[in-house]
């Protein structure tokens, strides 16, 4: 239950900051943890914020922190004008900002996903996020208020939990799904590892709706082997991993080696989504939304 800042010196290597920021008020177990700044045009890269900072216009922006436990499963979240992380865990603390949703079941495997993506052709950011639960993925969207509003700190998490798709340990776990063992998330899907490590099921990350599923190939010696790794070794799955750099999907498997999951034209027909929840929930935003990213020239 407790949050380490810990800061790396790029040239060197080693740590210049290392201190306790927060404590939880229960002795849980925390197992993921997200950071984004966020000011009223949407989320900030660091580059940006360093130049806020300089100019002495830190207040204009916030900082977001999202974090999951185990044992019980929790998703917690804290927002205030940065100074420091220590000074947002406290000030949030103390104003009674912060606050988390419990969600039922218990896992060890508890994971958080979060990432935002600018919608084509406008400066409007949305942020989402997903969480593996015991029961099913609980993901959903992340509404950032105003800095205008009154209450300028209010944060709403509208999620939904679906189950996970059925695989060969079902039969074993009485008929229940097990949990995936990793998840990570792409512009617009989540990607989820299944439990028995063969498959990599991928989920629309507006509406939770399973869009297809990966089947991996693991004898090497179909594609010619590996150096220095007995041909007939079968390359067991261990996660999957994104490049936080270069924005990259990796499954990495045992003896260090890697597979590339490939996205081409992933907003292809994603303006079908919008459209379709647009029309579920009368959102002029969604359609609006819908309409950028729809490419050809027809629109229906």
């Amino acid at each position: 239950g407790i949050v380490y800042e810990i800061l790396i010196d790029s040239q060197t290597g080693r740590e210049k900051i290392c201190q306790i920021v927060h404590q939880l008020d229960q002795q849980i177990r925390i197992t993921s943890i997200y950071f984004d700044y966020v000011s009223n045009s949407g989320t900030l890269h660091k580059a940006q914020m360093d130049r806020m900072n300089t100019d002495q216009n830190q207040n204009c922006s916030r900082i977001f922190i999202l974090l999951c436990t185990s044992y019980p499963t929790r998703l917690y979240h804290f927002i205030a004008v940065f100074s420091s992380f220590q000074q947002v865990f406290n000030d949030t603390t103390s104003s009674g900002a912060n606050a988390f949703i419990e969600l039922p079941g218990s896992t060890e495997n508890t994971q958080l996903v979060y990432g935002s993506v600018t919608t084509t052709g406008t400066n409007m950011k949305s942020h989402s996020f997903g969480l593996l639960t015991e029961n099913g993925l609980y993901s959903g969207s992340v509404q950032f208020s105003s800095m205008e509003d009154d209450n300028c700190d209010a944060v709403t998490l509208e999620g939904k939990m679906s189950s996970y798709e059925a695989t060969a340990n079902t039969s074993l776990n009485k008929g229940i799904p097990s949990v995936p063992t990793s998840i990570i998330l792409s512009d617009f899907h989540l990607l989820m590892l299944s439990h028995d490590k063969k498959t990599v099921s991928i989920r629309s990350k507006l509406d939770a709706s399973a869009v297809q599923s990966l089947t991996i190939a693991t004898p090497p010696q179909q594609q010619g082997g590996i150096p220095g790794l007995n041909n007939n070794t079968v390359l067991k799955p261990l996660g999957i991993i994104k490049d936080a750099i270069h924005g990259l999907l990796w499954v990495y498997c045992e003896n260090t080696s890697m597979y590339q999951i490939q996205i081409t034209q992933e907003d292809r027909d994603i303006w079908k989504s919008y459209l379709s929840t647009a029309m579920k929930t009368n959102d002029d935003g969604m359609f609006e939304v819908a309409s950028k990213y729809c490419k050809s020239k027809v629109r229906h």
